[in-house]
């Protein structure tokens, strides 16, 4: 097992990218898939009626090669869907959630997989507990980030940290394979997840919070653990070379879908100084970068100052202030676009830079009103922007050829 060391370094060359206002944003034409309804039926999930950990989302999307996967914490399970809606599996906990309907047409194989008979549907018990994320390789099999029961949690007494979280494997059949920990199948859990990541390899990526940083475990298909990457807060790089005051915040981090680097989402902001007693008075949002990090060789890339959102307050008949808010970051595309989103009144802007050729294009993504009760987004490696949109009565599963702008559409 390699253990890089984790150096962090302020590079001298600095590649400037011009922001991305609102006023020139065209819309992006969205295609309705399916709709899924609320309930604790088979094909249907609960946003509503049961409360889950608040670091917990209610419902997480992966799409591969046209097939969802819904991830649903409150009622414990994963339901797979084709881009019509039809149901083709369900990963759930019998002691939550019925039985499927089509139950009955399986026949047991092994402890949790049940094979079909009459039916090309599919049911697999396991004991889910807090689902967080969902991920799908090449081969079709399923990575759900869970937490474990309650008796079987560890603690850090040294970091002073809750280990309550592992990645729990299914082949493409369904059958349950095994459960990936820090060191690998059957190691110790994770502290509190912030993604779980499957790249063109089909490796995977976990990456772990911790209040003093984060660590980024990458995996070989195996489940072999092939680096273990630490990151401390307290050693963020900057771009500022005044010396005056500023906050860092690492915002994101997500591995290269193509080649063994992780980028690195940095939020920066400054002091806000009154211009009449010289004194601070708050804090302002300054700028964002993305840093590039080869993991084989522990070594930056060149650093990439990202696209800013300038948001224009019209709420004074006098004068319209200009703010500047940071884009959260969606990912990074097999071949080097990466995508930002912020929220806005229409729904949300989009902004894709080419870490290439560095061109940078803004699109509007129109959600009503009524369908921002809760939204889970999903982009795939070859650049295709999914989203389940939540609204009052169900659930709406659409997306958004963005392939077609980053020259990867495929039919």
């Amino acid at each position: 097992m390699k253990l890089p060391v984790f150096i962090f370094f302020t590079l001298s060359l600095l590649v400037l990218v011009s922001g991305c206002g609102k006023n020139a944003t065209s819309d992006l034409d969205r295609e309705e898939l399916f709709s899924v309804s609320y309930g604790r039926f088979d094909d249907e999930i609960d946003l509503f009626t049961h409360t889950i950990n608040g670091d917990c989302p209610a419902v997480c999307l992966f799409m591969r090669d046209g097939i969802f996967y819904i991830g649903n914490a409150s009622s414990e399970k994963v339901l797979q869907f084709t881009s019509y809606g039809d149901l083709l599996s369900v990963y759930y906990n019998p002691e939550s959630v019925p039985a499927p309907d089509f139950y009955s047409a399986f026949e047991i194989e092994g402890e949790n997989t049940r094979n079909p008979g009459i039916t090309t549907q599919k049911a697999v018990e396991y004991p889910f507990n807090r689902i967080f994320s969902v991920a799908v390789d090449s081969k079709k099999r399923l990575y759900v980030a869970d937490a474990l029961p309650p008796e079987r949690v560890e603690y850090n007494e040294e970091e002073q940290l809750m280990l309550e979280n592992i990645v729990v494997r299914f082949d493409a059949s369904g059958k349950f394979i095994d459960y990936i920990g820090q060191e690998g199948p059957a190691g110790t859990p994770f502290s509190a997840l912030a993604g779980i990541f499957i790249n063109s390899d089909d490796d995977l990526f976990v990456v772990s919070r911790k209040p003093s940083g984060a660590t980024v475990f990458w995996y070989d298909p195996d489940g072999k653990l092939l680096y273990r990457i630490p990151i401390s807060f307290d050693s963020l790089p900057s771009p500022y070379q005044d010396g005056k005051k500023n906050i860092s915040v690492l915002a994101d981090i997500i591995p290269a879908y193509r080649s063994g680097i992780l980028f690195f989402k940095i939020d920066y902001y400054r002091e806000v100084v009154d211009s009449e007693t010289g004194s601070a008075s708050g804090i302002s949002f300054d700028k964002s970068f993305l840093y590039p990090f080869m993991i084989e060789s522990a070594s930056f890339g060149e650093q990439v100052e990202l696209p800013v959102y300038e948001d224009l307050d019209d709420s004074s008949n006098v004068l319209r202030t200009k703010a500047l808010k940071p884009y959260g970051l969606l990912g990074v595309t097999g071949n080097n676009h990466v995508f930002l989103y912020t929220p806005t009144s229409r729904g949300y802007e989009i902004c894709i830079l080419d870490l290439e050729s560095k061109r940078v294009q803004k699109r509007a993504l129109l959600i009503s009103y009524s369908e921002q009760v809760y939204n889970a987004f999903h982009l795939s490696g070859d650049g295709i922007l999914s989203a389940l949109l939540a609204g009052p009565d169900k659930a709406s599963v659409v997306w958004w050829r963005t392939d077609s702008l980053i020259g990867e559409i495929r039919r």
